[in-house]
């Protein structure tokens, strides 16, 4: 049981790494952040705003708000921060409060709640802070803007410092009141910078300006900074103003750097839309990308896209604060929300996460988009242990949209908790789906169901398909390392099982599990000085997994260094969680270990 729980903790990267065969033509924040993020209900009242249930608190001193603020605020816990710091303003008594207003203004904003977001922005927050006035002149800004009040909206934008972020901010959002206000000229300027440029681009497709489109366009080198999901943009919007010539030449740019392979939706994509202008064959205009019309969706956009830009370096905050601010301005912005439900996810406010995912599901998106969505609050039921909502919310998909992806979804999840049988029932029902069993794209697929036949002692049938999974992915360490392993725990091919598992741990070094198989190997085959140096990595790469303490300690015993494999055990048993586990560890502990039998190797 143990080494079972071990090996498929290696497999578990298959999820990660399983291509997602409904990418949208016009792509997502999914899209720009896939690098970024690496990995294996609650319904929102409100369709775009994530909620939570906040508990009623009432601390009766101002210490007493203020560390339950700052508590929440650590456990990313926005909601219940922003409450605390606005009842720490009401408790205070000092006339100097800069510093908890500006606070208050960021935790309201990063929540949501605009409607106190405003009014700490209206307040006296202190002018002399570059920061804090640029945020709530921002705020005030974007309220005017939502109100159509655009001379206002401006004038608060000029109120901005010219500092910081604000040098970023004040030329995408003018460029976008240019199409309400008559601005002057040196009010109008588009710098080299990537991203103005881009929004200059979308605002002159607004106003179906031509020329500042010809002009925008031969600006060649910040256009190359931005990445394929714009400048596929940007090459529709050239296509749909008449501008065929430099549509196609976009077009090949981003064939030549970001789409040669031809491998994916968006190469083939593109490569058909090339293939039309090059046959003065018009373009399916449900290809192309749609465009902005209004100011108000253009800022939104533009807050989405430096959402983008804080989240790919890393500031998280940020990356929420111009979220929350773009889907103030449109509740439809998608790409916000989904990247507001990635945050949560990845700060562990998993109802949060499910509620702006479901909030995105339940409007009428791109179908690919909802798919995704959807496939997400599996994802992160699962990970809550509400296995049946996962299961149920990937059942309804599959029933609903026929999507392949989601019914493999559900095998993985009877997988990982070790229901073997109803896994493969649903990999069987997944290839029943596959229009050709044949793609190489499908070897993820193999690889799950191969999984599921070892684990339920049909090694021939697994054998089959794990050898196809690794025929189209041959430097897979994780194929090579399951397959590895599995021929060596039942004693044969031992020679190509270690060949197999040595080529794992080359590919992925600090792989504490894959490692740990290598040593294993080794100790099975009573190779106990070959077996040493590997399994002590693995300790030293997975300092307290209860499996590979375990292991170092037999390996110990063996060698007779049996102090050392006591104090093995024992951390093996701190840290182990299953019953069964912990009673083998307890015996070892009390008597030590007798004897293990070697495999051999009659092939």
């Amino acid at each position: 049981m143990k080494r079972t729980l071990l090996i498929l903790l290696t497999a578990t990267a298959l999820t990660s790494c399983q291509p997602d065969s409904s990418t949208s033509s016009n792509g997502t924040i999914i899209d720009k952040v896939k690098d970024i993020f690496s990995q294996d209900g609650l319904p929102s009242k409100n369709t775009y705003q994530a909620t939570s249930d906040i508990q009623a608190f009432e601390p009766r001193t101002y210490a007493g708000s203020y560390l339950v603020g700052r508590h929440a605020q650590m456990q990313s816990d926005w909601q219940m921060a922003s409450k605390a710091f606005n009842q720490l303003l009401d408790q205070s008594e000092s006339d100097d409060n800069a510093g908890l207003l500006r606070r208050a203004l960021v935790l309201a904003i990063g929540s949501g709640d605009f409607e106190t977001a405003l009014k700490i922005a209206r307040t006296d927050v202190n002018q002399d802070d570059a920061e804090s006035s640029s945020l709530a002149n921002l705020v005030l800004s974007l309220d005017a803007l939502n109100n159509k009040n655009y001379e206002e909206s401006f004038a608060y934008l000029n109120a901005m410092p010219n500092s910081g972020i604000t040098q970023i901010v004040k030329p995408v959002f003018k460029n976008w009141l240019s199409l309400n206000l008559d601005l002057p000229e040196n009010e109008q300027s588009v710098t080299n910078n990537g991203l103005n440029l881009y929004h200059a681009i979308l605002r002159a497709d607004a106003e179906k300006n031509v020329e500042d489109l010809k002009a925008y366009a031969s600006k060649t080198a910040p256009l190359m900074t931005l990445n394929s999901f714009s400048r596929t943009q940007i090459g529709d919007i050239l296509y749909r103003n008449g501008l065929e010539d430099l549509a196609l030449e976009m077009y090949r740019s981003l064939l030549d750097t970001e789409h040669a392979s031809g491998e994916t939706v968006e190469d083939r994509s593109l490569l058909g839309k090339i293939e039309n202008i090059e046959n003065d064959s018009p373009i399916d205009k449900t290809k192309l990308y749609e465009g902005i019309e209004t100011s108000k969706e253009g800022v939104a956009k533009a807050m989405t896209d430096m959402a983008t830009l804080f989240f790919q370096e890393g500031g998280m905050d940020s990356a929420r604060l111009f979220a929350q601010m773009a889907l103030q301005l449109n509740s439809s912005q998608n790409e916000a929300k989904l990247l507001l439900a990635y945050l949560a996810a990845q700060t562990g406010q998993t109802d949060e996460a499910i509620a702006y995912f479901n909030g995105l599901a339940n409007e009428g998106v791109d179908q690919n988009e909802y798919i995704r969505a959807k496939r997400q609050v599996a994802h992160l039921y699962e990970e809550n242990d509400e296995i049946r909502d996962a299961l149920n919310v990937l059942k309804d998909l599959v029933e609903e949209t026929g999507d392949v992806d989601s019914q493999i979804q559900i095998g993985d999840v009877y997988r990982h908790q070790e229901e073997y049988k109803l896994a493969l029932h649903a990999y069987n029902e997944a290839f029943s789906m596959l229009d050709d069993k044949d793609d190489p794209q499908n070897w993820p697929l193999y690889y799950s169901r191969g999984m599921a036949l070892e684990r339920l002692g049909r090694y021939e049938e697994a054998e089959k398909d794990l050898l196809q999974a690794l025929e189209w992915q041959p430097n897979h360490p994780y194929i090579l390392n399951y397959l590895g392993y599995s021929w060596a725990d039942q004693g044969i091919k031992l020679d190509r099982a270690l060949e197999m598992i040595a080529k794992a741990v080359a590919l992925e070094p600090n792989d504490g599990y894959i490692t740990d198989s290598l040593g294993w190997v080794y100790f099975r085959m009573g190779l106990y000085d070959k077996a040493l140096p590997y399994l002590e990595q693995a300790v030293e790469l997975l300092p307290y997994d209860s499996i590979i303490n375990d292991h170092l300690g037999d390996l110990y015993w063996q060698l007779g260094r049996k102090s050392e494999a006591r104090f093995q055990w024992e951390r093996a048993l701190n840290a182990a969680e299953e019953d069964e586990e912990k009673e083998a560890l307890s015996e070892k502990l009390k008597n030590g270990l007798d004897t293990p039998a070697t495999i051999q190797n009659p092939t």
